[in-house]
């Protein structure tokens, strides 16, 4: 992806193209993308050679977001890419005839995210107000606009093809939108049937006004210049709220830019809870450095009564720290084995090697095995004991 970009960002220096590029869409089966910039263009890529394909052009506006129509619209030859301009417009332009399709206004602010229905014959759109139209792609028309998230810009929307009865709720399709005051709410809807309702709402702890280093990405960073410091009075520069649904299970939305920590959070829709283990600074981070200064500790794991985290891997290891000791076996500061652990084992090698030729032939080790445990070692596992030995010496 970073070479993409860097590709990508060249491209568009070398069409003539200077200002900021704010969206990035590729079309279902990723070989083509479409970029817009502030400039009011709107480009197709090819993925593959990083060639500029198509390229239209809007003036005086700022095209600001962009959707690629999905694969079930009906006619796969008839893609579709949808751009949403800053003075509230939204065109539809045709890839295949490279021709605007359609020009409507459902809103009145700049727009920030737009989505198509799963069947492709509808587009959702939010703007930096908080407002989420849904409209016909045929007719152009507007019929439906939500308020919920009044007051805050909508930073994402996303749709998917889900039939909601899991979640009590009547639709054939689920959608998200997530907006700049760490709210994300999941919708059910069928819109042949001008129907939608709300599945689940989710509201996050604001992040602590605190400094925001932003760096840029890695093919644009100068050593002169230092990463962008936003000062924390500034709210309106803070990461933009991040959600989607998961592409293996719709059913669990993965969140990022929300609550007060820089962390990724999994929700699951049908048991309607969240989880959160990838926040930095946890327990484990403390205890690395420890481990690293006494090499005598020999397993962490971090558990969980309440939530029934690892509790299974924590008796195990605290049942093989007992029974199944390295400490007298092993010197983990020399890295070797302790004297008399190796005199033991110098020992039995020797009562095992019958015809006392250095080395244990299969009969032998299989007689060791039997003596031990009551039984022989299987084929594979006797390959398996003489290829560990074979790379080891």
């Amino acid at each position: 992806m970073a070479r993409l970009c860097s590709s990508l960002a060249v491209g568009l220096r070398q069409a003539g193209g200077s200002s900021q590029v704010n969206d990035v869409a590729f079309s279902p089966n990723e070989s083509h993308c479409a970029t817009c910039s502030d400039d009011g263009s709107v480009r197709v890529w090819c993925v593959a050679s990083t060639e500029l394909l198509i390229q239209f052009q809007v003036l005086s506006q700022s095209c600001l977001c962009l959707a690629w129509s999905p694969p079930s619209c009906g006619h796969p030859e008839e893609e579709h890419v949808a751009a949403g301009y800053s003075d509230g417009t939204l065109r539809v332009f045709s890839i295949t005839r490279s021709a605007v399709e359609l020009k409507m206004c459902p809103h009145a602010a700049a727009l920030r995210a737009l989505a198509f229905s799963a069947d492709g014959q509808t587009i959702i759109s939010g703007d930096k107000d908080g407002l989420v139209a849904v409209s016909r792609l045929r007719t152009g028309m507007t019929f439906r606009v939500l308020s919920d998230h009044r007051g805050a810009p909508i930073c994402t929307l996303q749709s998917t093809r889900k039939e909601c009865g899991d979640f009590g709720a009547e639709g054939t399709d689920l959608w998200l939108a997530a907006s700049g005051d760490q709210r994300v709410s999941v919708w059910a809807s069928d819109w042949l049937r001008d129907h939608c309702e709300l599945v689940d709402w989710l509201s996050f702890p604001a992040p602590g006004l605190t400094e925001v280093r932003v760096p840029a990405a890695p093919w644009a960073q100068c050593p002169r210049l230092p990463p962008c410091t936003v000062p924390p009075q500034v709210p309106g520069c803070l990461p933009p709220s991040l959600a989607a649904f998961c592409p293996w299970d719709p059913a669990v939305l993965v969140c990022a830019g929300l609550g007060v920590y820089p962390e990724v959070v999994f929700y699951s829709l049908r048991q309607k809870q969240a989880r959160s283990d990838l926040r930095p600074g946890g327990s484990m981070e403390a205890v690395l450095p420890i481990m690293s200064q006494f090499p005598e500790i020999e397993t962490c794991v971090e558990c969980s009564a309440k939530n029934l985290k690892n509790i299974s891997e924590l008796f195990y290891y605290a049942q093989k720290a007992v029974l199944h000791p390295t400490a007298p076996l092993y010197d983990p500061e020399a890295k070797q084995l302790r004297p008399a652990c190796a005199q033991a084992l110098t020992r039995i090698f020797r009562l095992s090697d019958q015809d006392m030729d250095q080395a244990l032939s299969d009969q032998e080790l299989n007689a060791f095995q039997t003596s031990c445990f009551g039984h022989p070692l299987a084929p594979q596992a006797l390959e398996d004991v003489k290829m560990v030995v074979s790379k080891n010496v």
